[in-house]
């Protein structure tokens, strides 16, 4: 094996197993599911350019052997990697079903509203109850509370980022049923969740009424809509 060919055959094992390692049974988030995918294509590009030194190598064979030896490999790399790639969008169905994880940011632009003159700079943190919007400099900042407790809080992490330090959201029979705080989201197994996307998270109450709709829309803005009770008190907030 020349010099050449031994640096791509290296580079092929280095792809191939970090593709691997990212295809792993934990969570994925969407940076790392993008990096599988990147390298698991370098993988197949180095791995066509090691099949051609390898019919080099095998130039004094007979056409038929080369081609049926090029033909195999091929379809062994077509089947790897898309094998892969299926294998990382089931991945991520798995874990939109599940009843715990973690809300991605988007890359939504945060909505406008005519009526709403808000001079805000880009890195403001914006919190959408509704039409309705909140911002905020102080943190952690309680953005909804109901009797004195706050049920909604939001902080700015250290690179500017939102991020949702406690939200908790109570059936009619004042029993918690979805929780999200720094660990990320937890639904009761009980109750119905939607997960359209990374971003959002859709819970319905024990009456199969809609009770919470978050958005993680990007790094600094979130969209919520909702019913906050506890006990016989409410905080609703609407489309309009």
């Amino acid at each position: 094996m020349g010099l050449i060919d031994g640096i791509v055959f290296a580079l092929f094992l280095f792809f191939a197993a970090t593709a691997i390692s990212l295809a792993g049974f934990g969570e994925l988030n969407q940076r790392e599911m993008l990096a599988g995918k990147i390298c698991v294509f370098l993988a197949f590009a180095t791995a066509i350019g090691l099949m051609f030194f390898y019919l080099n190598w095998a130039r004094d064979q007979s056409d038929l052997f080369k081609i049926l030896t090029a033909s195999a490999i091929g379809a062994v790399l077509c089947a790897s990697t898309l094998g892969y790639l299926v294998w990382l969008d089931y991945r991520a169905t798995l874990m939109l079903a599940r009843n715990e994880g973690t809300l991605e940011p988007g890359n939504w632009d945060a909505p406008i509203h005519p009526n709403q003159q808000v001079n805000l700079p880009p890195t403001a943190i914006k919190v959408f109850l509704g039409p309705v919007l909140t911002s905020s400099d102080k943190f952690p900042s309680p953005i909804i509370r109901v009797r004195g407790e706050p049920l909604f809080v939001v902080d700015r992490q250290k690179n500017s980022h939102l991020r949702i330090t406690l939200l908790k959201v109570f059936d009619t029979r004042n029993d918690i049923i979805a929780r999200i705080d720094d660990t990320g989201f937890w639904v009761s197994p009980g109750s119905r969740k939607s997960r359209p996307d990374k971003s959002t998270l859709i819970v319905f109450d024990n009456r199969d009424t809609e009770v919470l709709n978050v958005r993680y829309l990007n790094k600094t803005t979130l969209s919520i809509l909702g019913s906050f009770s506890l006990s016989e008190h409410a905080a609703r907030y609407h489309p309009t």
